[in-house]
């Protein structure tokens, strides 16, 4: 038996003369916007998953390829060369076209990416 039939049960068990307007109102729209909750929520949760694991990869690919920072001076340019290429990807993008989403989320995760190195090579203790 389906959930709706269990509900359509339920229902007419509490009040045999019930009008559809009402089995909507108290049985259909609560779980109807609880169930719309936990999707966006779980949309929400799926796009953070991919999006931290695209700065995993970033992160490893950068660990794998480039020395640790030496000094504060050198981190700092690595971030901001990432943030001038991030700034050259958003004035491409001004018209808001969305043609340049993706350039603009990769060097985003790349200046992400730079200062975690940051922290981790020159602020760990």
């Amino acid at each position: 038996m389906s959930e709706f039939q269990d509900l359509m049960r339920e229902a007419l068990a509490d009040n045999p003369n019930i009008t559809v307007e009402e089995f909507h109102d108290k049985y259909i729209s609560p779980k109807w916007e609880e169930r719309e909750l936990l999707l966006d929520a779980t949309r929400e949760l799926l796009e953070y998953k991919r999006l931290f694991g695209a700065m995993k990869e970033e992160y490893e690919f950068a660990v794998r390829e480039w020395e640790p920072y030496n000094s504060g001076h050198e981190g700092w340019a690595v971030i901001k060369e990432e943030l001038d290429e991030l700034w050259v990807e958003v004035m491409d993008n001004k018209r808001g076209d969305g043609r340049r989403k993706a350039a603009m989320k990769k060097e985003a995760i790349q200046v992400a990416v730079t200062a975690l190195r940051f922290v981790h090579d020159l602020c760990g203790e």
